[in-house]
Protein backbone atom coordinates (compact mmCIF):
# COMPACT_ATOMS: atom_id res chain seq x y z
CA UNK A 1 0.00 0.00 0.00
CA UNK A 2 1.28 3.60 -0.94
CA UNK A 3 -1.45 6.12 0.12
CA UNK A 4 -4.51 5.96 1.87
CA UNK A 5 -7.50 8.19 1.31
CA UNK A 6 -9.17 9.42 3.86
CA UNK A 7 -11.49 12.99 5.01
CA UNK A 8 -10.18 15.18 7.60
CA UNK A 9 -11.17 13.38 11.12
CA UNK A 10 -8.29 12.89 13.12
CA UNK A 11 -9.16 9.58 14.22
CA UNK A 12 -8.63 8.24 10.62
CA UNK A 13 -5.27 10.01 10.60
CA UNK A 14 -4.25 9.33 13.30
CA UNK A 15 -5.33 5.14 13.18
CA UNK A 16 -3.20 5.29 10.06
CA UNK A 17 -0.52 6.73 11.34
CA UNK A 18 0.03 4.57 13.98
CA UNK A 19 -0.78 1.67 12.15
CA UNK A 20 1.68 2.33 8.53
CA UNK A 21 3.53 5.07 10.32
CA UNK A 22 5.25 6.35 7.16
CA UNK A 23 5.42 3.82 4.63
CA UNK A 24 2.14 5.27 3.50
CA UNK A 25 1.07 8.83 2.21
CA UNK A 26 -2.37 10.37 3.62
CA UNK A 27 -4.41 12.00 0.75
CA UNK A 28 -7.20 13.83 1.80
CA UNK A 29 -10.14 13.13 -0.79
CA UNK A 30 -11.48 15.37 -3.00
CA UNK A 31 -14.88 16.20 -1.42
CA UNK A 32 -13.47 17.41 1.67
CA UNK A 33 -10.55 20.03 -0.11
CA UNK A 34 -13.37 21.26 -2.03
CA UNK A 35 -15.75 21.82 0.59
CA UNK A 36 -12.46 23.50 2.77
CA UNK A 37 -11.77 25.84 0.10
CA UNK A 38 -15.82 26.61 -0.71
CA UNK A 39 -15.99 27.56 2.60
CA UNK A 40 -13.34 30.13 2.73
CA UNK A 41 -15.22 31.60 -0.56
CA UNK A 42 -19.15 31.28 1.63
CA UNK A 43 -17.25 33.17 4.55
CA UNK A 44 -16.01 36.10 2.25
CA UNK A 45 -19.29 36.09 0.70
CA UNK A 46 -21.15 36.23 4.19
CA UNK A 47 -18.77 39.63 4.85
CA UNK A 48 -18.66 41.11 1.48
CA UNK A 49 -22.60 41.15 0.94
CA UNK A 50 -23.35 42.95 4.06
CA UNK A 51 -21.16 45.65 3.19
CA UNK A 52 -22.08 46.04 -0.12
CA UNK A 53 -25.77 46.31 0.97
CA UNK A 54 -24.55 49.11 3.62
CA UNK A 55 -22.50 51.23 0.48
CA UNK A 56 -24.45 50.34 -2.33
CA UNK A 57 -27.62 52.23 -3.03
CA UNK A 58 -30.97 50.18 -2.78
CA UNK A 59 -30.88 49.73 -7.05
CA UNK A 60 -27.21 48.66 -6.97
CA UNK A 61 -28.00 46.35 -4.28
CA UNK A 62 -30.64 44.81 -6.01
CA UNK A 63 -28.89 44.24 -9.35
CA UNK A 64 -27.25 41.84 -7.43
CA UNK A 65 -29.92 39.58 -6.07
CA UNK A 66 -29.38 35.64 -6.85
CA UNK A 67 -25.06 36.56 -6.65
CA UNK A 68 -25.43 33.49 -4.27
CA UNK A 69 -26.46 30.73 -6.44
CA UNK A 70 -24.02 31.93 -9.36
CA UNK A 71 -21.00 31.93 -6.76
CA UNK A 72 -21.91 28.04 -6.17
CA UNK A 73 -22.28 26.76 -9.65
CA UNK A 74 -19.44 25.01 -11.17
CA UNK A 75 -18.00 26.65 -14.23
CA UNK A 76 -19.77 24.39 -16.53
CA UNK A 77 -23.25 25.37 -15.34
CA UNK A 78 -22.82 29.13 -14.95
CA UNK A 79 -25.31 30.87 -17.46
CA UNK A 80 -24.32 34.04 -19.59
CA UNK A 81 -26.88 35.82 -17.12
CA UNK A 82 -24.73 34.29 -14.00
CA UNK A 83 -21.41 35.90 -15.63
CA UNK A 84 -23.31 39.45 -15.99
CA UNK A 85 -24.43 38.89 -12.33
CA UNK A 86 -20.56 37.75 -11.55
CA UNK A 87 -18.91 40.75 -13.05
CA UNK A 88 -21.43 43.11 -11.37
CA UNK A 89 -20.01 41.71 -8.24
CA UNK A 90 -16.63 41.61 -8.71
CA UNK A 91 -16.65 45.32 -9.56
CA UNK A 92 -18.04 46.02 -6.14
CA UNK A 93 -15.89 43.30 -4.58
CA UNK A 94 -12.66 42.28 -6.06
CA UNK A 95 -11.80 39.70 -3.10
CA UNK A 96 -14.75 37.74 -3.81
CA UNK A 97 -13.52 37.32 -7.73
CA UNK A 98 -9.84 36.45 -6.62
CA UNK A 99 -11.68 33.75 -3.81
CA UNK A 100 -14.25 33.01 -6.90
CA UNK A 101 -11.13 32.29 -9.28
CA UNK A 102 -9.07 29.98 -6.65
CA UNK A 103 -12.10 27.93 -6.43
CA UNK A 104 -12.62 27.29 -10.25
CA UNK A 105 -9.32 26.75 -10.90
Amino acid sequence: MKAVCSDRYDGFIYAVKEVFGKRVKMVMDRLHVAQLYRKGLDTLRQQELPRLKKELSEEEYKQLQGVIWALRKKQANVTDEDKDLLERLFVYSPPLQVAYELCNV
